[in-house]
């Protein structure tokens, strides 16, 4: 507790709620569109800029953009659980997950790794099975109206499930398909802002557990901090669907650009 010089005294509550109050507000949109800079600089700088003759002198510039990408992949990781909160459709939603896999592939291979490459799936594998167990726990969720026997059952089938993505050679793998059901575990136990950060923390965990250059996503806290929950844009499909579509079309570019390396 602080004395103040009138003698009123504040609480670390108080303070908290002023430097809150002075931060940015900002929207699911918003996030998603972050997610997407930050995972398109990433690629760029692994698909692109590590593979062209200025790779050497342009090293600090490749680290530089793959340190920003660190943030992206836990943003999407918090948005799918949200998603899978607020969502009216499941099924669509699941659906356009699933097209995006289905789309993305092939790009996938050529632009990060020049050929396709059957050893690697691309981080649409890893949200749509991370997705579908979501969408499992959280029936037996809403059954049985108890958070921890859904848990018990969710990580029962997520452990089946990160060992096919480690098969399939997805993106993040395991540690992907953990971390997805560990952020809505936590969201879900954990009410309010407070569990929003907590989840996004226990991501990162997670993710640094794979390989600790994950721990820069630690910046990502901020970003949840300044979320307000909202979804954003009236125009919230067209925009959305514009979003869904970038991850295939962002690829493909970069996998043509690749071509005149």
């Amino acid at each position: 507790m602080i004395v103040r010089e009138n003698n009123k005294c504040i609480t670390h509550k108080d303070i908290f709620t002023t430097f809150m109050s002075h931060l940015p507000s900002i929207d699911a949109m918003t996030l998603k569109l972050i997610a997407i800079i930050t995972m398109t600089l990433d690629h760029i700088a692994f698909g692109y800029l590590s593979n062209s003759e200025y790779a050497q002198s342009l090293d600090w510039l490749i680290s530089l953009m793959r340190l920003v990408g660190r943030l992206a992949f836990p943003l999407y990781i918090f948005m799918l659980t949200e998603g899978i909160i607020f969502t009216r459709n499941s099924k669509k939603y699941l659906g356009r997950l699933v097209l995006g896999m289905i789309l993305s592939e092939i790009p996938f291979d050529l632009a990060l790794y020049g050929s396709i490459d059957y050893r690697h799936c691309s981080v649409m594998v890893t949200l749509v099975l991370g997705y579908v167990i979501l969408l499992i726990t959280r029936r037996v969720q809403i059954k049985t109206k108890n958070i921890h026997v859904a848990m018990v059952g969710g990580s029962i089938l997520a452990a089946g499930v990160a060992y096919i993505a480690q098969i399939l050679g997805a993106d993040y793998g395991a540690y992907g398909i953990m971390a997805i059901l560990a952020c809505y575990a936590v969201k879900e136990m954990v009410p309010g802002k407070t569990g929003q950060l907590f989840g996004m923390l226990t991501i990162v965990l997670v993710l640094a557990l794979m390989n600790p250059i994950e721990k820069y996503a630690l910046l990502d806290l901020l970003l949840i901090l300044m979320y307000n929950g909202h979804k954003g844009t009236k125009k919230k499909s067209r925009v959305e669907g514009l979003m869904n579509s970038y991850y295939p079309i962002h690829l493909s570019a970069i996998a043509l650009a690749r071509l005149f390396l």
